[in-house]
């Protein structure tokens, strides 16, 4: 999904964090719904203690919000172009406490705030509207005023004017082509546009842990610090984010909320290249909710967990740059830790960002809408999706949430069952033609997005049950080993490198359920069936799947591993046993620079 939403989670030097970090324009406009049933309620539930609720608003940036709302419905039309039938303004207010250093000195350190404004405006009605038509491409005004870098209500509703105004104008446009296509196009039957759901006013700050930012500058020189000891390395960084994001959501059918939530991450990023030029990577991730400090007690000891597990990372590296790669392999498979969370997103998770295909010459339905009711997975996986639950092993998790980002109470949804498909992430865009559409609360960043994800499974393996079946299966194969993939790479972290080698690594796209990738295994072993001891291996990247690839699951291990990408979501993923899996080598070597190491002495070196 873009990528998915994850801009402000990004430890990157710029915002979506950059400016696509919501590309809020294009992802609100989608994101948003039409409740127009008599129902009305004043509601601050979450299901933990996260929150402080009912919490006054006293920026005034909701009632600017309003007032800016009722006036565009007011007054906002043109001569022979009609009115808005809907219009929803949402609006993030995100600070950032950033700290960035290598080789133990600070690179960044500091607060920064960015805002963002999306408007949604429907012209038309919730049949047909001005959205979801692929041949609607306009090239009509985008005049944008600058969001207020303080809050400024008369330069938020400035704002709020210019963006609307420009909406306006290219969605009469949007609206005319539409109707035209579905002229001479009138055997295509689609879908409603919008549904009539539940209106909710909503009010939920989560509690705001202020970073301690003297301990955390100093954690940051400290473990970076540690790096100079391996002078081979081509590059390496610590850097540590804060994020507090505030939403304000307001629409014309009476729903609005203040939604406040914290995040802190800290990652440790290191490159270096193998004798064969290829580039190699790993880093150390801990990202918490609930705590500054990665579940430790203080920066202190935060700083002695991330030094030992920096130092690890370096000398697995070197060691593993010194090793031949590895040229292709097809055999068995245990994918552990976030590579079978990696799994899970990209076969099923991600793929339903955008569920309901547009209007268009080459439209035609999404693949796994086409699967409801049909066999996706082993018949012993079932997975659900349940928001409500908060925690595990006492640490709260990042896709806990109580309302989705159409003023929607989140519900548990059941996507598979027995193997099968059952359900999707819903929002007020219908998906389906039979039935009454109802929202389920899933709908965020723009789509459908994942809460808090659990795989269960009937044929469970402990770790000893699962290397037996490993080293059977690779037996069956007549090959004597097997693979394990113990880590993937992780988006937030390859972008914390700057060095032009890094170019060369990738995070791969996820798909619609059809095909997709996992991204570059960093952590991969072979193991040998004889001796049952497991050597690290480079240069095995994964070859694009199929939904095929998944019915050859086998077994599944006992615990899950918990797998929270940029902050987003959870998804709580046990141990992923393939009997057959293609990996393929990396057959094209980059040239290697001679290296010439430090002298340690420059006390002699003239300006």
């Amino acid at each position: 999904m873009k990528r998915f939403f994850s801009g402000s989670r990004r430890l990157m030097p710029s915002p979506l964090v950059t400016a696509s970090f919501f590309c809020l324009s294009l992802i609100f406009y989608a994101c948003v719904g039409s409740p127009t049933l008599p129902l009305d309620r004043n509601r601050g539930e979450s299901g933990s203690d996260l929150f402080s609720q009912n919490q006054p608003d006293t920026t005034g940036i909701l009632e600017a919000m309003e007032r800016e709302l009722q006036r565009s419905l007011d007054s906002l039309h043109l001569h022979a172009g009609a009115k808005p039938y809907f219009l929803a303004y949402m609006y993030w207010d995100i600070e950032q406490y950033r700290v960035e250093a290598t080789l133990g000195t600070l690179e960044q350190n500091g607060w920064d705030r960015m805002q963002y404004l999306g408007v949604d405006l429907r012209l038309g009605d919730y049949e047909r509207d001005n959205t979801g038509y692929l041949g609607s491409i306009v090239f009509g005004p985008r005049l944008r005023a600058p969001l207020p870098r303080s809050n400024d209500t008369t330069l938020l509703r400035q704002a709020i004017w210019a963006a609307t105004d420009a909406e306006y104008k290219v969605a009469i446009e949007k609206l005319a082509q539409k109707k035209a296509y579905l002229r001479n196009h009138s055997q295509e039957r689609s879908l409603p546009d919008f549904s009539r759901q539940e209106i909710n006013r909503i009010d939920l700050m989560e509690k705001r842990i202020e970073p301690d930012t003297n301990s955390l500058k100093d954690l940051g020189v400290t473990v970076s610090a540690g790096f100079n000891d391996y002078p081979e390395l081509q590059e390496s960084r610590a850097a540590y984010n804060y994020f507090y994001s505030t939403l304000y959501y307001v629409d014309s059918e009476g729903s609005r909320y203040r939604l406040g939530f914290q995040e802190n991450t800290f990652l440790v990023s290191l490159l270096a290249q193998a004798d064969d030029g290829a580039p190699l990577w790993d880093y150390f991730r801990c990202s918490r909710r609930d705590t500054p400090w990665c579940g430790e007690s203080n920066a202190t000891d935060l700083g002695k967990k991330a030094a030992q597990e920096s130092k690890d990372l370096a000398e697995r590296t070197l060691r593993l740059s010194q090793k031949p790669p590895e040229r292709n392999y097809r055999g068995p498979a245990l994918l552990q830790n976030s590579a079978g969370g990696d799994l899970l997103y990209k076969a099923l998770l991600a793929p339903q960002s955008q569920l309901r295909e547009p209007l268009g010459s080459q439209s035609q339905r999404h693949f796994l809408l086409s699967l409801e009711g049909r066999k996706y997975f082993p018949t012993f996986v079932s997975i659900q999706d349940d928001p409500a639950r908060y925690q595990w092993n006492d640490q709260t998790l990042y896709g806990h949430y109580a309302f989705d980002h159409q003023a929607q109470s989140a519900r548990a949804v059941d996507l598979v069952k027995d193997g099968k498909i059952v359900d999707y992430y819903r929002g007020k865009i219908p998906l389906q033609p039979n039935g009454e559409h109802k929202s389920n609360g899933h709908w965020r960043y723009g789509g459908g997005f994942p809460g808090v994800v659990e795989l269960h499974s009937k044929t469970t393996r402990n770790n000893v049950g699962m290397f037996r079946d490993l080293c059977r299966l690779s037996e069956e194969e007549g090959i004597g080993y097997a693979m394990v993939i113990a880590k993937v790479a992780d988006e937030d972290a390859l972008a914390l490198l700057r060095h032009p080698l890094s170019s060369r690594l990738r995070i791969s796209e996820a798909g619609d359920g059809r095909a997709f990738a996992l991204n570059t295994p960093v952590h991969m072993g072979k193991v040998d069936c004889r001796t049952r001891k497991i050597d690290p291996v480079r240069g095995l990247t994964l070859s694009s799947m199929d939904s095929k690839s998944l019915r050859d699951i086998v077994a599944t291990g006992e615990s899950p591993s918990l797998y929270e990408p940029q902050a987003a979501f959870s998804a709580l993923v046990p141990d992923l046993l393939f009997s057959l899996m293609d990996m393929k080598g990396d057959n094209q070597p980059q040239p290697r620079l001679p290296y010439l190491p430090p002298s340690g002495n420059f006390e002699n070196i003239v300006p």
